[in-house]
């Protein structure tokens, strides 16, 4: 009785999401083109572009602090080779992005936008748990959104079919999204446990009908993309039937939703940053 009651709050909240939150715009770390991806700086700049939802990465440091970080070695990000698992809070708190903040953890991010009610996030566990069996990092996830009273501004994704299922057992009014890039991924299993799912680029593009399959299941569509997004990709995505895009542009996901709440049909300037208002051909 607990399990299916879970499953029928979860498929309340998918609709009533569903019906009242129209085109989602997810700025993807941040807005990255601009600034070093999942820092303030960068966060900032794309809710000022217009992105309803920032996506941020967490792990585990050695001490148990959840870190903002897409990478576990903070090389890339920071020029320190630092494993973010290996270290101390501490010391991964010392090292600098290229725009001299800090690397950040999830409470110090949600003090400081605690008091913005319009800012909300997209959170990602980066964990593998044929790894890892631990739900330290989930647990840690769950303790802090309800500490700072952020679960209505919160929505959880992850290619971890297994961590979205312990949040369902301890957040069961959790919006959870689950990543996919292969069809395989998308089973009967998963579903019931998810209110949306977040889909690659690649897939749609050559399997549109997963769109509307979904849509029948009562299941969001959100299509994410790697670092390469294309104005032909805008082009595609402006005429179809999906719920969100998680985008390294979220100024120019914003254009795309002004665009989809004004008509259907619009074409996209081939620069990829601005859309025009002449009506493609039906």
């Amino acid at each position: 009785m607990k399990y299916q009651s879970q499953l029928i709050r979860a498929l309340i909240f998918s609709i009533i999401f569903i019906t009242t939150c129209g085109f989602t715009v997810v700025g993807h770390r941040g807005d990255p083109s601009k600034y070093p991806e999942e820092t303030i700086q960068s966060d900032n700049s794309a809710f000022n572009s217009g992105a309803d939802y920032v996506e941020l990465d967490l792990h585990l440091s050695a001490d148990g602090e959840l870190v903002v970080s897409h990478d576990d070695d903070l090389f890339r990000v920071t020029h320190t080779h630092a494993i973010v698992s290996q270290n101390n809070w501490r010391a991964l708190s010392e090292l600098t992005y290229d725009n001299g903040e800090h690397v950040m953890s999830l409470p110090q991010l949600f003090e400081y936008y605690q008091k913005r009610p319009n800012t909300k996030f997209i959170l990602e566990t980066k964990i593998d748990h044929s790894i890892d069996p631990s739900y330290e990092l989930e647990d840690q996830i769950a303790a802090t959104i309800k500490k700072y009273h952020m679960e209505k501004r919160v929505m959880i994704h992850s290619f971890s079919v297994a961590s979205l299922f312990h949040f369902r057992k301890i957040m069961p009014d959790a919006y959870l999204i689950l990543i996919v890039g292969s069809l395989k991924r998308i089973n009967f299993s998963n579903l019931p446990q998810v209110n949306a799912v977040n889909v690659s680029s690649d897939l749609i593009l050559n399997h549109a009908w997963l769109i509307h399959w979904l849509h029948q299941l009562n299941k969001q569509v959100f299509v994410w993309t790697e670092m390469d997004e294309s104005p032909d990709l805008w082009q595609w995505l402006i005429n179809k039937n999906v719920d969100g895009v998680v985008t390294n542009f979220p100024s120019t996901g914003f254009k795309y939703k002004l665009a989809k709440e004004g008509t259907k049909k619009y074409d996209i300037h081939r620069s990829g940053s601005y859309f025009g208002k002449k009506k493609t051909k039906t």
